[in-house]
């Protein structure tokens, strides 16, 4: 049985939504239309739980699987029937201050799945926007899974042909390549970092999640065809990849869906999907522009025994940072690598952290300050955090997380939270993905996760022309994305040197 689009009920007020519920027995698919009426999802139990997308009456995904499989043996899919649907619709706006625009359209119809297999009940959470669809796997108590360890996601986006595309090499934090490739060629077994990017015939098509707490980091894998599966990160006491209890949604699959690339790049579908902000109102968080200490250039004439990576700021080069950001009217210094060494409130002695912030204070610069994040968590959130708020400073730069498991995505929410109850703002380095927490947590003021301008000092020539060229339509579709711009050595790829002061390909402009 066919349910009918259900696009002609009246639209409701910006915050406004309704559900309605059909019983479904028995039932074969279900559909879904996006408020332009042009995107179309459908679902189907015959021969195991799946999934197609249409754009415009074009097939952007043929029939993908779905399910999830647990420790205990039990498969959710497979075998399912949609036994009821239930309906709702939503034309909202939220502000956004920290991304493309401040007021943001949320417009989105959803169909909610109660799928049976065996004697379990479980559901599909489906939206459709005018930029990309979502699903999210449902887990009630009437699951009877209970306290559950999830084991391996059946999730897959099968093209309709072998495609050209952008996928992510594998990274514990997402500083990566995105190579061109076809969906055949995409290297099996591998976590390759999201997003994907599929030229399809009918759109340009971008793979990844949203409203990722407390689960484990997606990553897409190929199949040595045009069916692309998906892989989990697993967990750090490997005990699995999710350890969890009903009830539990887990992230949004998402699927953004632009005719053009500038269509991908000027979507909120990401930060859309993400659960609203839990904060409140944050007055005292603030973008603003940055000055970066001799960590970047490789090189202090003040503390010429370190170099390369060890390079370091002391007491006489951060002063000379903060005058070069007052001049400039810039509101932020940052305080890089190796100012400490184990406990990020101890200063090591080339650093006399109270001179230095008496000068910032004196010339109307705040400073942001670099950490291990596994200092941080050896000393502890509260004492870290509550001694930078009590040295004035306006955030942290937290740096090698390197992981998208369970344990490390919980980890992200604590700091964050610990670090609003002190007024910090949080850039994240050595971090994965986007997945809206930006939203969630507006502290989270940005991230790395991305190959930046540090390999020109690193690795290198794997921060190139093309490379930089390539991150608005990958990496940049999902959120912040501190790309640490900024160099003047400039110098054709041919000519390009790991040098000291460090040295950058291409033009200025690019």
């Amino acid at each position: 049985m066919n349910l009918k689009p259900y696009f002609h009920a009246p639209l409701l007020l910006a915050a406004g939504f309704l559900y309605t519920s059909t019983p479904t027995l028995p039932a074969t698919d279900a559909r879904l239309t996006s408020p332009d009426g042009q995107l179309t999802v459908l679902v189907s139990d015959q021969g195991g739980l799946h999934y197609r997308v249409e754009l415009a009456a074009k097939p952007v995904l043929d029939d993908s699987r779905l399910g999830l499989e647990f420790q205990d043996g039990t498969r959710l899919g497979p075998t399912a029937t949609i036994t009821k649907t239930k309906t709702a619709r939503h034309n909202g706006t939220w502000e956004n201050h920290f991304g493309k625009r401040l007021e943001v359209r949320d417009h989105w119809r959803e169909l909610r799945l109660t799928l049976s297999e065996a004697d379990r009940t479980f559901g599909l959470i489906v939206r459709a926007y005018d930029d990309g669809v979502a699903f999210r796997y449902d887990l009630p108590v009437a699951s009877k899974l209970g306290h559950f360890v999830l084991t391996n996601e059946l999730t897959e986006f099968h093209f309709t042909g072998d495609d050209r595309c952008w996928y992510g090499e594998p990274s514990s934090c997402a500083e990566n390549h995105y190579p061109e490739a076809t969906l055949s060629t995409i290297p099996p077994g591998q976590e390759n970092t999201l997003p994907l990017l599929v030229a399809t015939p009918a759109a340009y098509v971008a793979v990844t999640e949203a409203d990722l707490r407390d689960w484990a980091g997606m990553f897409s894998t190929g199949t040595g065809s045009e069916n692309v599966g998906v892989k989990l990160a697993p967990r750090k006491d490997k005990k699995g990849l999710v350890v969890s209890a009903v009830p539990r949604v887990s992230p949004w699959r998402v699927l953004m869906i632009g005719r053009t690339p500038a269509d991908l790049i000027n979507s909120d579908l990401i930060a859309n999907l993400a659960t609203p902000n839990q904060l409140g109102d944050l007055p005292w968080v603030k973008p603003g522009v940055c000055a970066w200490d001799p960590w970047w250039t490789g090189v202090n004439t003040n503390l010429p025994q370190y170099t390369a990576v060890q390079a370091r700021g002391d007491t006489v080069s951060e002063k000379a940072y903060i005058d070069f950001a007052a001049e400039m009217g810039w509101p932020y210094q940052l305080m890089d690598w190796n100012w400490y060494k184990r406990d990020p409130t101890v200063p090591e002695p080339h650093m006399n952290m109270p001179e230095v912030l008496a000068y910032a204070r004196a010339h109307g610069v705040k400073l942001f300050i670099w950490m291990h994040s596994r200092d941080l968590t050896k000393v502890g959130f509260e004492k870290v955090f509550s001694t930078m708020a009590s040295w004035g400073v306006a955030g942290v730069k937290v740096d090698f997380m390197n992981s998208d498991s369970q344990e490390t995505v919980q980890w992200y929410e604590a700091a964050l939270k610990v670090a609003a109850h002190y007024h910090l703002m949080v850039d994240f380095h050595g971090a994965y993905k986007p997945t809206g927490l930006a939203r969630t947590y507006p502290n989270f003021i940005t991230q790395e996760g991305v190959m930046g301008n540090e390999y020109n000092k690193l690795r290198g020539n794997k921060c190139n022309p093309l490379h930089t060229i390539t991150l608005p339509f990958t990496r940049a579709l999902l959120g912040p994305m501190d790309f640490t711009p900024g160099g003047f050595v400039n110098r054709k790829p041919a000519d390009f040197q790991t040098t000291y002061p460090a040295q950058v390909m291409g033009t200025r402009a690019r």
